[in-house]
């Protein structure tokens, strides 16, 4: 007997299954490859100074979706894309679109196995032409939700919404006085253009943030010491390194009346170090 006589002596295993081995096999490999796949709840890593650069992808919302979509063209006119629509100044949002726009953006995130908060206790939306960016803080200052809904004007039903969510400690803590954390920037594909919508916290003395980028001044909506503000993004290099903000930049107003222009936001970690050291 040679070795390759021993090895193979030491495989229990037969040479050749039987058939009723083979037919074993051949079921295990069908319900394997039959099975679907696990969900994977999306990866979410802690910004490690100032703005923290999100992509996500719109999603739309059931058949009204498609239904809404079916606009037949004006005197051979394609539709205007939602983004197109934009505006620097902001519109209020009615209740009963800021109802329409928080279940779509609900929807949408369950799409992702989110817990998601039932009862925020801070909302933040703002309409500029078609489109809503909306978000909304838990209980837990750390959570934070973002999603931007195309709901024209007077509309019922969701064109299509895009969001994500920031839990645990990734999203913007307290900010100390005259300043503020830069929370996430979303980077959102939408039909028809991109854009980024910016969230995060203020100090308890701002009352106002004006976001500038090139040639252009966007004016956040403020409250209970959070801002957000959305707005088209043709190059995301803005937000790359070395400078995390690229060419964007934040004036500040405050109570006192003065403001204070190009504000580079705190990273968490600072605003967390300052609160353990003053205890607020």
């Amino acid at each position: 007997m040679n070795i390759d006589d021993k090895i193979r002596a030491l495989d229990a295993a037969a040479t050749r299954p039987d058939v009723r081995q083979r037919a074993a096999a051949d079921r295990l490999l069908e319900e394997i490859v039959s099975a679907p796949p696990k969900r994977r709840q999306p990866l979410r890593e802690r910004p490690r100074a100032g703005l923290t650069m999100r992509v996500g992808v719109v999603v739309a919302l059931g058949a009204c979706a498609a239904v809404a979509m079916l606009v037949l063209p004006q005197q051979g006119s394609a539709k205007v894309p939602a983004i197109a629509t934009w505006t620097a100044t902001t519109e209020p949002v009615t209740p009963n679109e800021l109802d329409i726009t928080r279940d779509a953006c609900r929807a949408t995130l369950a799409e992702f196995d989110l817990e998601i908060p039932k009862s925020p206790t801070t909302v933040l939306s703002e309409r500029r032409g078609d489109l809503i960016g909306l978000t909304l803080w838990g209980a837990d200052p750390e959570t934070a939700l973002t999603c931007l809904v195309e709901l024209p004007p007077g509309a019922s039903r969701v064109v299509a919404a895009t969001g994500g969510a920031e839990l645990g400690d990734s999203a913007a803590p307290a900010s100390p006085p005259g300043s503020m954390v830069g929370g996430v920037v979303w980077y959102l594909d939408l039909a028809g253009g991109k854009a980024s919508i910016a969230s995060g916290a203020v100090g308890p003395d701002v009352t106002a943030v004006t976001v500038r980028f090139g040639d252009t001044a966007v004016q956040a909506t403020v409250a209970d010491g959070r801002y957000a503000a959305w707005w088209p993004t043709s190059d995301l290099r803005l937000f790359s390194s070395p400078h995390p903000f690229g060419q964007t930049t934040f004036d500040l107003t405050l109570t006192d009346g003065t403001t204070k222009t190009g504000v580079q936001p705190l990273s968490p970690e600072e605003a967390e170090e300052w609160s353990s050291q003053t205890g607020e």
